[in-house]
């Protein structure tokens, strides 16, 4: 993530110039919020933040994907045969970048659900994993029991 706008503190990361955590902010994405909602409830938290830091977590969740989706738990696959490796939510032809694209456009997870047909929870665990993945870079393939 990028150093300008997160910061750690202890075992979490912290929105620069705010007391908000890396962790409180996909909290409040599982929770349906959008980026707009964030920002009114937050003023001291800048949409720029926001996006850099679905940014970060995106390249994360990526970084991890597993190469099939034989592997038990997986919530991301890398195939060259599906999409030509992009990475897709296991089981399906659609791209994570959609979850992490219609975020900072200011959608909601809701929003990704209605129109992608893509389950709710495996939204929030992509996005718990990829926060983890993030912020401890050596976790290995993102499976569902993370």
């Amino acid at each position: 993530m990028s150093p300008s706008e997160l910061c750690p503190d202890g075992s979490q990361w912290i929105l620069t110039g705010t007391d908000v955590s890396a962790r409180q902010v996909v909290d409040w994405f599982k929770a349906d919020l959008s980026i707009d909602d964030i920002v009114v409830r937050r003023p001291s938290v800048h949409r720029d933040q926001l996006v850099s830091l679905l940014a970060a977590l995106h390249d994360a969740a990526s970084g991890t994907a597993v190469s099939s989706d034989d592997i038990p738990g997986a919530l991301v696959v890398s195939d060259p045969r599906r999409r030509s490796g992009v990475p897709t939510f296991v089981g399906t032809r659609l791209p994570i970048s959609t979850l992490f694209d219609h975020l900072a456009e200011g959608h909601s997870i809701s929003v990704v659900v209605d129109d992608f047909e893509i389950d709710a929870s495996v939204c929030a665990r992509v996005l718990d994993a990829a926060l983890s993945a993030a912020i401890q870079p050596t976790v290995p393939a993102m499976t569902a029991a993370e």
